[in-house]
């Protein structure tokens, strides 16, 4: 072997040694140590912990944007919700009034009193019923406006063999001891009664009686207090009187103890008749729609309506009481749910003379405009303790929509082509202040001798329905005929109806062709100079808390020709 090769033999036999020491874990020659792996700095941490805060906080910053949308959005849909409930009662209420437009009229017209027509204008039955009222009060102000009518529903169920009258309210039962006559009182009304075998007769259960009455009519108010819009139902009492059933007396006074919580037990119409033989509350009926001459008892006149002033024995009786007082402060519309079932509320059980706040229109009411409650009043008679209001039990049963700023109710006034408010100052309207004819119990409009306006002198036509007066106001009533027994006060805008001309209708025409020219049944007729409410504007402003956002609701409600042609 050459020297070379045996060098590089030696070569890698030396290599073999160095690897084999390095195999061999109890070799006394040192290994080759390796460099440990590098981990994270304390700064390389703190960046991915931020990042990752960062990233969360992005992510529920989203979450609760999109939980908040979600929250507006259902939010909104419940106010619409609620918006289109009320949207749709209102409109049904207006469909269902008892006082109807004549065949070929342009709308309603109201029915001319006695005293001031030298043409006999009696109502048409079966279309002018009941009662239509709008108080317009201050125009330039959509906070106290009333709006009160009839109305009368039609069923298609089956009820006792007739309609199911769809209105139903609170009746409270009361036994008697005769299961007869125990039929005549409004729990018996709906007519969910049982059969008794052993007697052959209908009567009410006694263990299960369910509470409730039920009619075909009923007395309906809106109006707007401390940001709540207020829709008040009364039913008109309609009887359930089996054939078989002998005529039977009404509920009255007499036979029901409960007459200081009269409101708070039942849900139907009343007054107290301090003008009869013997003082008592009398429940209106179905008969009390009828505004024909003769008729002692109608809803046409405004003393027997709920929310009116019904002292018989004063020339003022049936002014609303809509106010606090006669200078007209505070409004309230009228006595809500939680006020008349106050036991202290005392109407229509008890006469002025005993001290209820509800028919004495001269005595001032004590309110809480934080509360927006009639609290306390001062008695009508002296030694008699003062009377509070607040917290009756049926609070709140009667509101249909909270967080309203405005209730504006509008008429249609042709001379102006638009909807304005009733009573306004446009000259030429043919609903502003100065065509409104009332002028009260004094004779002058506004307050006697008294420059109410401040503008064209003392008691001028101006001045015509001027708050605090004993002139009606401005307001728009259908009225009744029989005008000497509301006070020799005629109907605001009743002279209208009959236009320039005087007559109603086309003069000397047979307008509606029943044989006499220029009879009551053509007043308002279309293309004469008559004029009528055609239509009527409703325009509701509310807040939307959820969004904290003003929306409005409107309804347009035309009385021409309805279910008439």
């Amino acid at each position: 072997m050459d020297w070379p090769k045996r060098a590089s033999l030696a070569s890698c036999i030396l290599n073999t040694n160095k690897v084999k020491q390095i195999m061999n874990p109890i070799s006394r020659t040192p290994r080759a140590v390796t460099r440990p792996r590098r981990g994270f700095t304390l700064v390389e941490l703190l960046v991915a912990v931020a990042l990752v805060l960062l990233l969360m906080t992005l992510f529920a910053q989203i979450f609760a944007t999109a939980t908040g949308a979600l929250s507006t959005q259902r939010g909104l849909a419940e106010n619409d919700q609620r918006a289109r409930r009320l949207q749709t009662t209102l409109a049904s209420d207006l469909s269902r009034m008892t006082y109807r437009a004549l065949e070929g009229t342009d709308g309603i017209v109201p029915i001319l009193d006695d005293f001031t027509s030298p043409i006999a204008w009696e109502p048409v039955a079966g279309m002018q019923n009941g009662y239509f009222y709008l108080a317009e009060n201050d125009p330039n102000n959509d906070t106290d406006d009333v709006l009160q009518f009839t109305m009368q529903a039609y069923g298609s169920q089956v009820w006792a063999d007739a309609d199911i009258p769809p209105f139903v309210g609170r009746a409270l039962f009361f036994p008697n001891g005769d299961a007869a006559t125990e039929l005549d009182q409004p729990e018996a009304d709906d007519g969910d009664l049982s059969w008794n075998d052993l007697a052959g007769t209908l009567e009410i259960d006694t263990v299960n009686e369910n509470d409730r009455g039920a009619s075909q009519f009923a007395e309906v108010v809106y109006f707007l207090r401390h940001g709540n819009l207020y829709r008040r139902t009364l039913l008109i009492r309609q009887g359930f009187a089996p054939p078989a059933s002998p005529g039977l007396p009404e509920l009255n006074g007499g036979n029901y103890g409960g007459t200081n919580t009269f409101w708070n037990d039942f849900d139907y119409s009343a007054f107290f008749d301090n003008d009869a033989v013997t003082p008592a509350m009398v429940m209106l009926d179905e008969n009390a729609l009828n505004n024909q001459t003769g008729t002692t008892i109608s809803l046409g006149m405004p003393k027997f309506r709920f929310g009116f002033w019904g002292d018989f024995t004063n020339a003022e009786s049936g002014m609303p009481r809509e106010f606090t007082d006669v200078a007209e402060t505070n409004f309230i519309g009228r006595f809500t749910h939680e006020e008349t079932s106050n036991p202290n509320f005392l109407y229509p059980g008890q006469d002025v003379s005993g001290g209820n706040p509800h028919m004495d229109r001269l005595t001032a009411l004590n309110y809480d405009a934080a509360r927006g409650i009639v609290t306390d009043g001062t008695a009508t008679v002296a030694g008699t303790a003062p009377w509070d209001l607040a917290n009756g039990t049926r609070r709140s049963e009667d509101i249909v929509l909270s967080n309203v700023h405005s209730f504006d109710v509008q008429v249609y006034d042709p001379a102006v082509g638009d909807f304005v408010n009733l009573g306004h100052s446009i000259p030429g309207g043919d609903f502003n202040r100065e065509n409104n004819r009332n002028v009260g119990a004094d004779g002058a409009p506004g307050e006697a001798g008294t420059d109410d306006d401040g503008i064209n002198g003392t008691d001028d036509d101006g001045e015509r329905g001027w708050p605090g007066t004993d002139d009606y106001g401005n307001r728009y009533d259908t009225w009744h005929r029989d005008a000497a027994l509301i006070g020799n006060q005629g109907s605001p805008y009743a002279f209208m109806t009959a236009g320039p001309d005087g007559a109603p209708g086309d003069p000397g025409v047979d307008d509606n062709q029943n044989g006499i020219d220029d009879d009551a049944g053509e007043l308002g007729w279309t293309g004469t100079d008559d004029v009528a409410l055609r239509a009527i504007k409703i325009t509701i402003r509310y807040l939307d808390t959820t969004s904290n956002q003003m929306r409005d609701l409107t309804i347009v409600h035309s009385f021409a020709d309805r279910d008439s042609n």
